[in-house]
């Protein structure tokens, strides 16, 4: 079982900040972007690989970011394999699901993977939806109660049925089905990763991540998981303000 990342956007939504640095590896209170999620995967028992693809510009600051961590996840027999889209601006960017089909192509398919934007922090606990998905290999999304309409219309959105069963889904609703908005963080079979992979070499397939459980919606059975916590995605210099403040305030806070 393996994990993909994909960090091979430009960032042009946080210039000047992102102008030689990808926002993965932004610094919030003290670490990365990425090492947020980086530290959670780290413990996942039954994890083989991290796979993260970068685009060919930002590529050697991943390459040296990821020297810090060979030996940290190697002790944990995860190995940390970094690939180049080769792209080197933002007109030429393959997408979110243009990097999944690259990463997808260069590699076997695994039995199960974790397929994770990596511009958001995640401050609630993944390790027990991974212990379900690899003990009883469920396609598994995350969700987060949102109450807030125009945010709903920004994201995916999953409408549940019984044992939180995914019956719908629809990415950036105008007329938002449910509360349920869904994070950019999918646990997929390899049943589901055989379709994904048709889909994302599709030269016709949308670019946002949440199209792959578009769909996958009526072809695999896919269950939800509420997360109780705060995700804060990194889309612009606002977020990442409001993430380095957050962050660092925990940090200080004793209790």
């Amino acid at each position: 079982m393996i994990a993909i990342l994909l960090c091979a956007g430009f960032g042009t939504r946080m210039y000047p900040l992102t102008r030689e640095q990808p926002k993965s590896l932004l610094p919030v209170a003290g670490k990365t972007v990425i090492d947020y999620l980086i530290e959670q995967l780290a413990a996942f028992p039954g994890l083989e690989a991290i796979h993260l693809v970068s685009n060919g510009r930002f590529y050697p600051q991943f390459q040296a970011w990821g020297r810090r961590w060979a030996a940290e996840l190697g002790s944990q027999g995860i190995t940390l394999q970094l690939h180049n889209d080769g792209v080197l601006n933002n007109e030429d960017r393959l997408g979110s699901n243009g990097d999944l089909a690259f990463v997808l192509n260069r590699i076997d398919l695994p039995d199960g993977a974790l397929i994770a934007a990596g511009d958001n922090i995640f401050l609630f606990e993944l390790g027990l939806a991974w212990e379900r998905f690899r003990q009883k290999r469920e396609n598994l999304i995350l969700v987060v109660s949102q109450e807030d309409r125009q945010k709903l219309q920004r994201t995916g959105v999953a409408v549940l049925g019984q044992e939180d069963r995914l019956l719908e889904f629809a990415e950036k609703p105008a007329d938002p089905p449910s509360q349920w908005a869904c994070l950019p963080c999918y646990f997929l079979n390899q049943s589901a990763l055989h379709k994904v992979k048709a889909f994302v070499n599709d030269a016709d397939r949308p670019d946002e991540m949440g199209y792959l459980i578009d769909h996958l919606v009526d072809k695999e059975t896919i269950y939800a998981v509420e997360m109780a916590g705060t995700r804060l995605d990194i889309g612009n210099l606002a977020d990442y303000e409001t993430a380095e403040t957050l962050l660092s305030a925990r940090g200080k806070d004793p209790g």
